[in-house]
């Protein structure tokens, strides 16, 4: 055993953290709490053995990383502050461009048809604790086009800085680093660093001169400056089935590589979506939201789960974000079982918030169903137990009334309707 002691020292004593640090990820022990037995199991000592050099070593691991992270966090914070504080031209609020242009050569030659012969354009840009928002063109000329704002975050005191994920002719791709500078109180400028963009006009150019106006959020107070916080876009993290996690991704990187036994847990803030979130053929998997939105910015269902089974949905916000009216649910299940779905708020400006379609053995509890065509709909459905949710300004119904031998309770008495 001394050789092999003598082996060891010199492994412990310089500078072989990795192995010390698998030894506290084995152990599922830290600096402050482990014990020499597991010391003896791990690095291979007999009991009479002297395991001082092993320990002086974990002390100067220690004491290394301590001073490592209290730098590090010194220096994050540091950076966070000065970011929080950075005077901006910005304001909290929404900064919105609507523009319609008519064909004037077109308009003149055919008079009756005149409005027919227009070209507009949408931009939004929302500040808040994060950065988001789209801009969109439509025209008779030219197909549709969406861009939506992603990982937005503050270049300078009057530019954010965003990447652009593209939609037209049916595909969607990212487009690359795009900004929006506030030139005045009445004018911006968007502007691409890599291409050109053909919006509305069907002209390409890669800078936009547009005239805005600005709505401020509820509650805040309209100043010259403000402090715009850092930008936190939303990440997604899975646990796999062994129990470790995997790194930060975003959110439809997180729906796409979900798997069977895993949970997809997602941070606060808000995802905005031009492409419905789809699962299918996985089961006893759970999607677990902090205040996080997911935000359909065309008419599209949000997300889809077909053959899916132990699923669990909790703390989601689901909402259509197109105007008054569109003709797609929230959330749609297809031949799903064994689904909890609760604390989740449905507002829907579509047609049902939560759609479920050949499931058996559902919970749904605690959750918010609100303005939607109908709140809730189900068909060749059985066994669905409907509790403790509140149902309030659905246009058309709250629950479909179809057939109620679907529900396992008194959903009408064990429900609230405003």
């Amino acid at each position: 055993m001394k050789k092999l002691l003598i082996i060891f020292c010199p492994l412990l004593c310089y500078a072989q953290q990795p192995s010390i640090q698998d030894f506290f990820e084995e152990y599922h022990c830290n600096c402050e709490s482990y014990d020499n037995e597991s010391l003896f199991e791990f690095f291979g000592f007999d009991v009479e053995d002297d395991v001082t050099p092993a320990i002086e070593a974990i002390n100067s691991f220690c004491k290394n990383d301590q001073k490592k992270t209290a730098t590090q966090g010194y220096q994050t914070k540091r950076s966070e502050n000065q970011y929080d504080h950075l005077k901006t031209k910005f304001k909290i609020g929404q900064y919105r461009v609507y523009t319609e242009e008519i064909d004037k050569k077109l308009a003149a030659k055919y008079p009756d048809q005149a409005n027919d012969f227009s070209h507009v354009t949408e931009l939004e840009l929302n500040i808040s604790d994060q950065i988001s928002g789209f801009i969109s063109g439509n025209s008779f000329a030219y197909h549709r086009v969406y861009g939506e704002f992603i990982d937005g975050k503050i270049k300078n005191e009057s530019t954010v800085e965003f990447s652009m994920l593209w939609t037209e002719e049916g595909s969607t791709y990212n487009a690359g680093t795009c900004s929006i500078e506030i030139l005045d109180d009445s004018t911006l400028k968007f502007k691409s660093d890599g291409r050109y963009f053909y919006i509305a006009s069907g002209t390409g150019k890669n800078e936009f001169l547009y005239k805005y106006s600005f709505t401020k959020s509820a509650g805040e107070q309209l100043a010259e400056e403000v402090m715009i916080p850092k930008s936190k876009p939303v990440k997604a993290t899975i646990q796999y089935e062994n129990g470790k996690y995997s790194g930060s991704m975003s959110p439809r990187e997180g729906f796409a590589q979900l798997k069977s036994n895993e949970k997809l847990f997602l941070s606060p803030g808000r995802v905005e979506l031009t492409e419905p979130l789809n699962l299918s053929g996985i089961g006893n998997f759970q999607i677990i939201g902090d205040k996080t939105s997911l935000v359909a910015k065309i008419d599209m269902p949000v997300v889809k789960f077909n053959d899916t089974h132990g699923v669990t949905l909790k703390g989601l916000f689901v909402v259509h974000e197109i105007g008054a009216w569109c003709a797609h649910n929230c959330i749609e299940f297809y031949s799903s079982s064994k689904l909890s779905i609760e604390e989740c708020t449905f507002d829907g400006s579509g047609y049902f918030g939560l759609s479920l379609y050949q499931v058996q053995d559902a919970t749904i509890e605690n959750n918010k169903f609100f303005n939607c065509e109908i709140g809730l709909a189900a068909w060749r459905s059985s066994d669905l137990m409907l509790r403790n949710n509140s149902f309030s300004k659905n246009r058309a119904d709250n629950i479909m009334k179809n057939d109620i031998s679907q529900f396992a309770n008194d959903i009408y008495l064990e429900n609230l309707f405003e």
